[in-house]
């Protein structure tokens, strides 16, 4: 009798182990599932949604801003070598540095696209190591992508275009697209001293026209995001590190400051 009043009792308490672990289940499924929904109907469009940027410290004056990085520039490019022109300009060894840093703020579309693919075949290639032929023509396609300039698929012999260099400026300069841009008199003012700068120290000008859809210009705040969701325990795995080192920080003596 002891026997089986044990063994029932341990049927009992199994029992009551799997109810406590399927309710933890359902539990778990439902806030992901609801989390799912805020990341898609909440959170994405909260973040989608443009704002008002914070004034610029430079007030309108977008050209002398604009002029200030092209000093930069100028001198990073003679500290790597190059020589002034007669008027004290180093036109010849910044242009180069000038037109790969305009290459560096362009992507190919495709080329994000394809890059993205194969990624996605290289994880499947990975669980199907006899698949030769499909990996050596994954290898292929890479070594290719490899000839562009940058990881954005932009080539060396790439030359932006007017209306590239307006949307990309309206962007930098502006935070707006080009089009909101145009219907203010002083921003167009201020714009066109950029290209007359650009101009006037190192003769560089654009073709009319635009390098769409091949090439784009990249607008950081102003480009749709693109987000992809993470089950909710990554989340929360991340809030609880961020926690912990916090703590560990300030145990060291180190003190959180904003500026």
């Amino acid at each position: 009798m002891l026997a089986i009043a044990t063994t029932t009792d341990d049927d009992g308490a199994n029992a009551n182990n799997t109810a406590a672990i399927a309710l933890l289940l359902a539990a778990y499924v439902t806030l992901e599932v609801a989390f799912w929904m805020i990341f898609r109907n909440v959170l994405v469009p909260r973040y989608q949604k443009m704002r008002q940027p914070d004034d610029y410290r430079v007030g309108r004056d977008r050209s002398q801003l604009f002029l200030r990085i092209l000093e930069r520039l100028e001198v990073a490019a003679l500290a790597e070598g190059g020589d002034c022109d007669n008027d004290g300009n180093a036109d010849s060894a910044v242009l180069p540095k000038l037109e790969a840093f305009v290459r560096e703020w362009f992507y190919s579309p495709t080329h994000v696209a394809e890059q993205t693919l194969i990624q996605q075949r290289r994880s499947s290639y990975l669980k199907q190591p006899w698949n030769v032929a499909a990996t050596a023509a994954a290898a292929t396609t890479t070594k290719s992508q490899n000839k562009c300039s940058n990881s954005n698929g932009v080539p060396d012999t790439f030359k932006a275009r007017k209306d590239d260099m307006n949307e990309f400026f309206a962007w930098a300069f502006f935070a707006l697209p080009y089009e909101q841009l145009k219907q203010e008199d002083w921003m167009v003012q201020e714009l066109e001293r950029i290209y007359e700068t650009l101009e006037t120290r190192h003769s560089m000008t654009f073709e009319d026209g635009t390098s769409a859809p091949h090439f784009r210009p990249m607008r950081l705040s102003l480009d749709p995001l693109q987000p992809n969701h993470r089950p909710l325990f990554i989340y929360i795995l991340f809030a609880v590190l961020n926690i912990v080192g916090g703590i560990i920080l300030r145990c060291t003596g180190v003190s959180y400051h904003r500026t």
